[in-house]
């Protein structure tokens, strides 16, 4: 099996190199690492606490033990490595970090070449992103590895043999677990792995933490005046299908939307254009309060308008990968809307079970949906929200005191 999973990543390289022809993120990712390379060899075996994260997502889920770490140890020096363009040129000015670099491909070369200078005193993974050849080589030089916010579901893996390989490895190569919840915790003894530790999800303490520091935002709070606002975050063209025409036609009048796209390119943004016509503007252009919608076509401003909304819909959940981060308008009460694809998140069941979270198919169930919170008390919102959230604090605290327990830092 291991020799097959040598043929796939061979198989990767060469997919990620073609791709970079014809897509601009995996163009930026592959120059990316190219240029890193130097970066890499010039460093002097300087000793790193080292944190990956597959993307933005993942860096958000885990910043908080992150800065946890740096907060009790600020003399330690702080490497954090990307696997996505997208979250690399994001944060690859986090003053926080030491390095901040692109996680090679993981081919038994890239692998050494890294090890050679790069000494971290232990890698913290975030969620998942289990690359073999890299956790192979760390245990040979006794680096340990731990994974924070896990999460295992039934039937991950359809292929038994797969499952089978790939667990053994990481029962042999991850040092300790930290799950999301007592599911996880099952599968991985069902596979023989007894090194876990169930603490929850870190994103609650992420987003609790960003609420607690509310930012005015002075163009959005002239934007609103005295009307209410749906912030639609994350989107993408599918998640428009639902609701473009409501917004359209049917947003009540005492009523602004505010759309952040999950990407921001011009083309992506220009039919906003044309389907809304004078009734929009655009952060990057003159906003003009008179308008009924704004495009916010900048990064960094998401979690932080969701303090300004009275209702949010949370794109992603039309697409394959699923629904974006839930956490960040629940953590304000905001009754939240997403699409069908959201069994993957257990912070999303938690929050449909407890009636903050609501899922929708379609552009019907949207309007409907839509016009079922507001018949609500928005109080309730907040509290059942605020329950959820007491009940999952805390994980960055449980971890970092284990790290510390074990003499892993």
């Amino acid at each position: 099996m291991n020799f097959l999973y040598q043929i796939f990543i061979q198989l990767f390289c060469f997919g990620y190199w073609l791709s970079s022809f014809f897509s601009e993120k995996a163009k930026k990712g592959w120059q990316g690492r190219r240029e890193q390379k130097k970066i890499i060899k010039a460093l002097e075996k300087e000793e790193f606490i080292w944190m990956h994260c597959s993307s933005v997502g993942e860096f958000e889920q885990g910043r908080p033990v992150l800065e946890a770490i740096k907060k009790k140890y600020p003399k330690c020096k702080i490497a954090l490595s990307f696997f996505s363009p997208s979250g690399f040129e994001l944060r690859k000015n986090y003053p926080k970090a030491d390095l901040v670099f692109y996680l090679p491909l993981d081919t038994r070369a890239n692998v050494a070449d890294l090890l050679e200078n790069f000494n971290p005193k232990i890698l913290i993974l975030v969620k998942y992103d289990y690359w073999i050849n890299l956790l192979k080589d760390l245990k040979i030089r006794k680096i340990p590895v731990v994974v924070i916010s896990a999460i295992f579901r039934e039937n991950q893996y359809k292929n038994q043999i797969f499952a089978n390989y790939f667990f053994k490895a990481l029962k042999n190569y991850i040092t300790h677990f930290f799950v999301q919840h007592e599911k996880s915790a099952q599968i991985l003894e069902s596979y023989g792995i007894s090194d876990f530790s169930v603490v929850g999800d870190t994103r609650f303490d992420r987003v609790q933490q960003i609420a607690s520091q509310k930012i005015e935002i002075q163009w959005l709070e002239k934007f609103k005046g005295l009307k209410k606002i749906l912030v639609l975050g994350s989107t993408w063209h599918s998640d428009e299908e639902v609701f473009l025409n409501f917004l359209r036609r049917k947003l009540p009048t005492d009523w602004k939307a505010v759309i952040v796209p999950h990407e921001i390119n011009q083309q992506n943004i220009s039919h906003f254009k044309e389907i809304f016509g004078e009734k929009v503007s655009f952060y990057s252009k003159n906003i003009n309060p008179e308008t009924e919608i704004l495009v916010v076509d900048a990064l960094g401003f998401l979690s932080q308008i969701y303090a300004y909304a009275d209702t949010a819909y949370v794109g992603g959940g039309f697409n394959k990968s699923g629904v974006h981060n839930t956490l960040e308008p629940a953590v304000f009460g905001l009754p939240t809307m997403i699409g069908p694809r959201h069994e993957k998140f257990n912070e999303v069941q938690l929050l449909i079970k407890n009636q903050v979270v609501f899922p929708i198919e379609n552009e019907q169930e949207f309007e409907g949906i839509f016009q079922f919170i507001q018949a609500q008390n928005p109080d309730d919102f907040k509290r059942r929200s605020k329950e959820v959230f007491n009940q999952n604090l805390g994980a960055t605290l449980k971890i970092l005191d284990f790290l510390e327990e074990n003499k892993l830092l």
